[in-house]
């Protein structure tokens, strides 16, 4: 795969990536849609401290009042719920 073509595939992701961060908002309240995390019970409510995206994903820093738990999660994994 040449360079132009890497660097598309980049900058394609990056945008992807911003698209899917710019859903959350910092102190905005979110859910968790995902069974696979040991201690964060799908379904569980929290609010977004951080968050970040690259080429390789979006994260969101979140705190989980209930479960007192702050953690970096998949943004894929949760839902914004600011609107409720």
């Amino acid at each position: 795969m040449d360079k132009n073509k890497l660097a598309l595939l980049k900058e394609e992701a990056i945008e992807r990536n911003q698209e899917i961060s710019e859903i959350f908002t910092i102190g905005g309240k979110v859910k968790c849609d995902s069974d696979s995390y040991d201690d964060i019970p799908k379904g569980s409510k929290g609010t977004v401290l951080k968050k970040t995206y690259s080429e390789y994903g979006c994260d969101l820093r979140v705190y989980f009042e209930n479960l007192d738990i702050e953690t970096w999660i998949d943004a894929g994994d949760m839902s914004s719920i600011d609107y409720i």
